[in-house]
């Protein structure tokens, strides 16, 4: 895709790539990782060609960005598919390989089960690395390559952007007491859900100064400031929805994605698949799409959101799903429900009914809605045009949901993942 598609699209692609340094695990050697004596030199980190390079009017990403970015697609995965088991989006297989997502589906997974480690190792790796880049960029000297301001602020932007989007991840995802918010180990110290989100916070804030800086500005469409920009307000816009702090998601709403952006994890031909495709593709083995959801489904445009099939084990797997199909982290569609239900709520004013219908007719013309949107609306259509998102979870957990459903969510006794048990026997992490 060239650099004229992506303005067209208004995509704020993210290019995958193979991690430079592949590092998983919940330990505290995940924020102080050692390279081989046969590899990379932390001094060969340092160069500002390891962020990004800059020709011209072309600005690339080095491997240290596109580690990052690769390991955003990982986490996200990982993120979106376990919360899904959580809720009434996905659906363990009669004989599934992967325990996590029987175990969460069955409100039976533990810390000694082990269950939930892969998803607490992504998403901590995400974050140790893309504060690793912040710190190497911070000591990073000119070598007098070619924009070498830009290749900073632009490290800067990225780290700032993915360790807050980690941090959220983290507060989203796990707890130390998994029926109510506990606190989650990171780099030592165990943060409360409520420091965990300030720390998203302020580097999601920080991502936005930098994106927004002078030295940015000047390389034109070769870093699309708007996009940029929207992607960290969409990030800080979704957080606050998610803690019902309806008036300050609203804050943020109007400089977030526009409506035709999408933030997401973009796979090359040769890189890695898809993290959602490789589990609930055609060949889906260990978690199907859940046949409430399916049969919920209420018209065509509904139907091509949420889109299935069965496959020769029987299994229920979504169709549109490619092996390099983008990741979609958030986009304007998103944007647009929040935008309708925060009218609902009364906390802005505009046509909830339009809004929605923005949305709704991008898949069918003829599926508009006729009356304007009640909550429960509001409820309905974020379940199937954010499918699969980990937004669902979240959604239970201010209570947007029906009564019904709200009170099979509270007679759960994991509203949050388990944290490892390696993690929970250490009294000093």
């Amino acid at each position: 895709m060239t650099q004229t598609d992506i303005m067209k699209n208004l995509r704020y692609i993210l290019l995958s790539a193979v991690a430079l340094v592949t590092l998983a695990g919940c330990d505290k050697w995940i924020d102080n990782a050692k390279t081989p004596s046969n590899s990379l030199t932390y001094d060969d980190l340092r160069r500002p060609g390891m962020m990004a390079s800059v020709k011209g009017k072309t600005l690339t990403d080095g491997a240290l960005t596109a580690n990052v970015k690769t390991l955003a697609g990982q986490a996200s995965s990982a993120a979106f598919m376990a919360l899904g088991a959580m809720t009434d989006e996905l659906t363990p297989t009669k004989v599934p390989n992967a325990l996590v997502y029987k175990a969460l589906s069955d409100d039976n997974a533990s810390s000694a089960g082990g269950e939930a480690d892969g998803v607490f190792n992504s998403l901590q790796n995400l974050r140790a690395r893309a504060e690793e880049l912040l710190a190497i960029e911070a000591s990073t000297e000119d070598d007098g390559s070619a924009g070498y301001e830009i290749v900073r602020a632009y490290a800067r932007h990225t780290g700032h952007l993915y360790a807050g989007y980690a941090y959220k991840l983290l507060a989203d995802c796990f707890s130390s007491n998994p029926s109510a918010a506990g606190e989650v180990p990171v780099n030592g110290k165990n943060l409360t859900h409520e420091a965990l989100y300030a720390e998203a916070i302020t580097h999601l804030q920080a991502a936005v100064r930098e994106a927004d800086a002078e030295v940015l500005r000047g390389m034109g469409g070769a870093f699309n400031r708007d996009l940029a920009v929207g992607s960290a307000e969409a990030l800080l816009c979704k957080l606050y929805m998610s803690r019902g702090q309806y008036a300050e998601a609203s804050a943020h709403l109007d400089a977030a994605l526009g409506e035709k952006a999408t933030m997401q994890i973009v796979y090359n031909v040769n890189g890695s698949p898809n993290g959602l495709y490789s589990t609930l593709g055609e060949t889906a083995r260990d978690v199907e799409v859940d046949a409430d959801i399916v049969n919920s489904l209420r018209n065509d445009a509904e139907r091509k959101a949420v889109p299935t099939a069965t496959n020769k084990e029987g299994n229920r797997y979504l169709t549109n799903l490619q092996r390099h199909s983008p990741l979609t982290i958030t986009d304007g569609a998103e944007m647009l429900l929040i935008r309708a239900e925060l009218i609902v709520r009364g906390v802005r004013t505009g046509d909830a009914l339009a809004t929605v219908n923005r949305v709704i007719t991008t898949y069918d013309a003829a599926s508009a809605l006729t009356t304007q949107p009640t909550l429960s609306d509001i409820d309905h259509l974020r379940r199937v045009y954010l499918f699969l998102r980990g937004e669902r979870t979240l959604d239970y957990r201010r209570g947007l949901t029906t009564a019904a459903k709200q009170q099979t969510w509270q007679a759960r006794r994991l509203k949050w993942m388990p944290l490892p048990e390696n993690e929970t026997e250490r009294p000093n992490n």
